[in-house]
């Protein structure tokens, strides 16, 4: 199966102006396309620098989401020993929320619930009102798609925010997460194959 995907696809604005604040420039690593396509990683990302309030208001919502869920039981594959520390995680994906917001000028509300309110809105995407952020740690990390993915109709974007100061976002690409499911392979820790890790190289640039 070939992934066509035309240029109005996904409704968004790509092309945004300086003048509203957005800066967005082409990673270096768009040089190195023929090296990091072989690697399995996207052959070019875009960048998007955070101004210094909205690095601020990322990083307030990440606390406040790992202040919710401090409560709330781990998933069963979840290994303390290979993971970082869940604020550090939280402020990284809030980042790359904003970041991808900023890119699509699509509206992010900056949501945190506790583990009781999971279920009354986990059916909320990440990024207006169809696009979800998968944050990879790793720069060559394959993108998570799970099955509520697809069967929510998502636009999935992978972001990589650059440590330590997740100031930088390095935007990977985008797909839509029916067509990215069947390129995925199966997640070696989710024992109920829900889970799918898909190559960068399978995503459109941004």
């Amino acid at each position: 199966m070939s992934l066509r995907v035309s240029p109005g696809a996904m409704s968004v604005r790509l092309l945004v102006s300086r003048a509203r604040g957005v800066t967005v420039r082409c990673s270096r690593r768009a040089r190195t396309s023929a090296v990091s396509s072989a690697a399995g990683w996207a052959s070019a990302v875009s960048e998007v620098v955070l101004m210094p309030w909205e690095r601020e208001w990322a990083q307030h919502v990440g606390e406040m989401r790992d202040a919710a869920n401090a409560n709330k039981r781990d998933a069963a594959y979840y290994d303390p020993k290979r993971m970082e520390p869940n604020l550090t995680a939280s402020v990284a994906s809030a980042c790359a929320e904003m970041a991808v917001a900023k890119r699509l000028n699509k509206y992010w509300d900056g949501s945190f619930w506790t583990a009781a309110q999971h279920k009354q809105f986990r059916h909320l995407a990440d990024v207006g009102t169809n696009t979800e952020v998968r944050r990879i740690r790793s720069r060559s990390n394959p993108m998570v798609v799970r099955e509520r993915d697809v069967k929510a109709g998502r636009v999935m974007v992978c972001a990589y925010p650059v440590p330590d100061e997740f100031v930088v976002v390095e935007l990977i690409g985008y797909g839509f997460a029916a067509e990215l499911w069947e390129y995925g392979r199966p997640a070696p820790y989710d024992e109920k194959g829900t889970t799918r890790l898909v190559p960068q190289n399978r995503l459109h640039a941004l």
